[in-house]
């Protein structure tokens, strides 16, 4: 990495304070808009006092951030989320009250600061609980929609500022009316002006430029119009603080606080935490995508809280990071810690002067700054973003931001999450719930059968359908499983008599799927289809039990098993039963003439084998043996397992009648590579090592037929294998 030079730095420093400077001056025109809303009509004596302590809150959040937040570049701010409910709340409180402006002023300035002490204790009491995390939850369209959202908020207080209105239809009415245009029109263009001058030049200056301009404009224009301070604060142009004047911090505050009447304003303090806390989480996780930076969302909401709470026992409004402006001066490349200081600079500066200052900066110029900041984050989430998104998503954040305007933030928001939920619930209830389609014919089971069982199984195999489930089932996606169901139940070309669903890839199951899964029960038994469930986990298990599902195998009952091969392996045992060659009437003659066809020389054959019985967990060949006796299975049910590696014995492999076991080792002369056990009651027959390499060396015809058999066996086994591993891929 190369150094930067010693001037270099100090021109980056330079001009990183300049920046930071210049967004004081943003932010003290944003408290002073804010406290021009909150400390309106009998409470504008206290417009200087509110404007300083929402700038003290500015500063001490930015100074926090500075410290201790994961953020490269971050800035703090008195929050305007809660605005279009704080502000008639403090109005309705404050209405009527005995002892003057100055009790008014107290109780509006206690029920801030009991809302910042509320948010700031339930931010720290979910960083505290690692909760944060859920902000990751939030779909991006919502966090995009929120910050244009908080745009278009910013917008519409600079127009309550310059119209003297809280209420959007006043403002509308108001905008264009002769009285309010004059200082309507300067606004839009300086907030004109300041975009146009952020976009064609680089860093700070331009929009230093623009702001003294329009300043020392309008005190040019006034002085050459003849008009005063005193004129121009009752055409509007400035701040009216009424008579009396401003009125300044003191202890004077808490004797005046009317708690009655803070008490009174309780149920508005839920609403105003949960738009805080939906407000501070949703800044996060819009400046930390639109900064490209991963950040501890509990470390920075522990913080946030207790910042709020020191800023909220000053009787200052909620503060956290500052999403428009952060994401701003990372494009500008700004040095952090010159940055903040020019930024707390201004900030004490204005702190210092709020009393006087308040009542001689024109309206326009902070609804300007408003504008300028509102638009920014309007043409970067909602009117730039369309270029990026797919449209489903850009009409989400359409949609939030419409929502806003006419309900406000908290309706939009809800508006937008259950827009995205729809637009994720529609998308997931296209994906194919059915994974994988397959029938009886080209998915078998682990078990080997005769040759009269396998032939009966690819002749018949298709009415065992097969359907490999996954993601989740619920009242969208179950109406697939319903539907392909039921096309396969009645096509007359191809009629199943069992349905198996494997769901060991079904992660959701909820009671939309349980009441699914009966109508498709009530709907296949009239076609006398039996439906089997499995690969069932414990969960998937309790849900189904809870809704009440029928899984004992009755009438009209699911039939539930362990694994996808147990159930497959019923089912075939069940086709074979009903075909023309029943595993029931095999024996060892029929067996062998399975294997190698009609052969004079069979009798002499089985004369040569020895039998063999066994019961359940008999071992009747062990890994690892060096016998290489050769075995061919009567009836009965053996077992082909893998050594226990440490979580058990692993079963590859069943073997029933007709199956040959051993032949490998004998070929290769190998040890054995498997534990075989029997299962069931099992009859086996033993064609030995010795007795093979007698009739090898003497009976060469006797001897082809051997080979004949194994060189079948081994041929079987492979197809089946090949088929088995094509079918779980």
């Amino acid at each position: 990495m190369t150094a930067i030079p010693k001037a270099g730095r100090a021109s980056l420093a330079v001009k990183s304070a300049l920046v930071g400077g210049i967004f004081g001056l943003d932010a003290a025109g944003h408290c002073l808009a804010l406290a021009t809303i909150l400390f309106a009509g009998p409470l504008s004596a206290g417009l200087g006092l509110g404007t300083g302590l929402l700038l003290l809150g500015t500063m001490v959040s930015s100074a926090v951030l500075w410290r201790f937040s994961g953020l490269a570049i971050s800035l703090g701010i008195s929050q305007d989320t809660t605005i279009a409910i704080l502000a008639p709340a403090i109005a309705l409180a404050t209405s009527g009250l005995a002892g003057g402006p100055q009790t008014g002023i107290a109780t509006a300035i206690a029920i801030m600061g009991v809302s910042a002490i509320l948010s700031g204790i339930s931010f720290w009491i979910i960083g505290r609980l690692r909760l944060g995390r859920f902000v990751r939850m939030f779909p991006y369209p919502v966090a995009a929609g929120f910050l244009a959202s908080s745009g278009l908020l910013l917008v519409i207080a600079a127009f309550a500022v310059l119209t003297d209105s809280g209420h959007f239809p006043d403002i509308a009415s108001r905008v264009l009316s002769q009285h309010y245009l004059p200082m309507v029109l300067p606004a839009l263009a300086m907030a004109g002006c300041l975009i146009l001058a952020s976009r064609l030049w680089t860093g700070a200056t331009p929009v230093l430029v623009v702001i003294v301009a329009f300043v020392a404009g309008y005190y040019g224009l006034t002085a050459a119009l003849g008009i005063d301070q005193a004129q121009a604060t009752e055409r509007g142009f400035l701040p009216d603080v009424g008579p009396g004047g401003s009125l300044g911090a003191g202890a004077w505050i808490y004797s005046e606080i009317d708690w009655g009447k803070v008490l009174q304003t309780a149920p508005t303090f839920a609403a105003i935490i949960l738009l805080n806390l939906i407000g501070v989480l949703l800044n996060f996780s819009g400046t930390e995508l639109a900064t490209r930076q991963d950040i501890d969302e509990n470390r920075e909401l522990r913080i946030t809280g207790i910042a709020n709470i020191g800023i909220g026992m000053m009787g200052g409004l909620t503060a956290y990071l500052q999403g428009g402006a952060t994401i701003l001066m990372s494009k500008l490349g700004v040095h952090r810690t010159p940055m903040v200081a020019g930024h707390l600079a201004v900030l004490a500066l204005a702190i210092w002067a709020a009393g006087d200052v308040v009542v001689m900066v024109p309206k326009f110029i902070a609804a300007a700054l408003l504008m300028f900041i509102g638009l920014s984050m309007l043409a970067d989430w909602l009117w730039e973003s369309r270029k990026r998104l797919v449209t489903a998503d850009w009409l989400i954040i359409l949609g939030i931001v419409a929502v806003t305007a006419i309900l406000g933030i908290l309706p939009a928001i809800g508006f937008g999450l259950m827009l995205a939920i729809a637009s994720f619930a529609v998308g997931y209830a296209r994906m194919p719930v059915i994974r994988k389609s397959e029938t009886g014919r080209t998915r078998r089971s682990i078990l080997d059968r005769d040759a009269a069982s396998n032939a009966a199984l690819a002749q018949s195999g298709d009415r065992i359908r097969i359907f490999h489930l996954q993601g989740a089932l619920f009242f969208g996606s179950v109406e697939q499983l319903i539907r392909e169901s039921r096309r396969a139940a009645l096509d007359p070309k191809d009629t199943i008599s069992d349905l198996i669903l494997d769901l060991g890839d079904v992660h959701t199951f909820d009671s939309s799927a349980c009441a699914g899964l009966d109508k498709l029960a009530f709907l296949l038994e009239r076609q006398s289809v039996t439906i089997h469930l499995c690969a069932v986990s414990s969960p998937l298990r309790a849900t189904m039990e809870q809704w009440g599902m029928s899984l004992s195998g009755g009438q009209g009952t699911f039939r539930l098993w362990p694994t996808l091969d147990d159930a497959l392996e019923h089912c075939e045992d069940r086709l074979i039963a009903t075909s023309i060659s029943p595993v029931a009437d095999l024996d060892m003659g029929r067996i062998l003439e399975g294997l190698v066809g009609s052969d004079p020389r069979l009798p002499d054959l089985m004369r040569n084998m020895e039998k063999v019985t066994l019961v359940p967990g008999d071992v009747l060949i062990r890994s690892s043996d060096p016998s290489r006796d050769l075995f061919v299975l009567e009836s009965g049910r053996l077992g082909v397992f893998l050594p226990d590696q440490g979580s058990g014995p692993i079963r590859v492999r069943s073997m029933g009648p007709g199956a040959v076991v051993g032949e490998v080792a004998y070929i290769l002369s190998l040890p054995r590579s498997a534990d075989v056990i029997a299962e069931r009651h099992t009859t086996a027959y033993r064609l030995s090592e010795a007795t093979m390499n007698q009739i090898a060396q003497n009976d060469a015809a006797l001897s082809a037929l051997v080979n004949r058999m194994l060189a079948q066996s081994l041929a079987v086994k492979v197809v089946q294998t090949n088929l088995m591993v094509s079918n779980r891929t």
